[in-house]
């Protein structure tokens, strides 16, 4: 009997170590993904101070019924290097895409987005590079909810 009582102790510290482990490989994971998270959200922080040097201006717009062609010119003195655009479907349904691009201060360009319906609209939200890091710039956004047919 007393052996049986020796490997039921063996196997109650089995399950606990088991246990154990088990916990923490889920709160190795649950930190490691917290702390991309951390990171990316400090990698895209806005400066407000550098988004007063970014601006952009649509002097071209329309759309199709799955399509949205825009004109977008850079105003200011900071190259952009992606767009990021939230869209709102007569639905009420949303969207939000993104265009790696790069618009030099002065440049336009012209763009096709594709779309799943009528737009009724649209934010444009200018993005640049400084140092490795993505610098959104939300209150530098163009936004609009006058969407012409082409």
């Amino acid at each position: 009997m007393q052996n049986k009582k020796a490997i039921s102790e063996y196997i109650s510290w089995v399950l606990l170590i088991l246990i154990v482990v088990t916990i923490a490989v889920i709160v190795a994971t649950f930190v490691q993904r917290f702390s991309e998270k951390s990171v990316s959200n400090i990698q895209t922080s806005v400066s407000v101070e550098e988004c007063n040097f970014v601006s952009v201006s649509v002097p071209g717009l329309c759309q199709k019924p799955l399509s949205l062609y825009i004109n977008i010119t850079n105003n200011n003195l900071i190259t952009i290097t992606e767009l990021k655009f939230r869209l709102v479907y007569l639905n009420n349904s949303t969207d939000n895409q993104r265009k790696i691009i790069t618009i030099i201060p002065g440049d336009t360009k012209e763009l096709e987005l594709l779309t799943q319906e009528i737009i009724k609209k649209l934010d444009i939200i200018p993005v640049f590079q400084k140092e490795n890091k993505r610098i959104i710039c939300e209150e530098q956004k163009y936004s609009t909810e006058t969407i012409e047919i082409c």
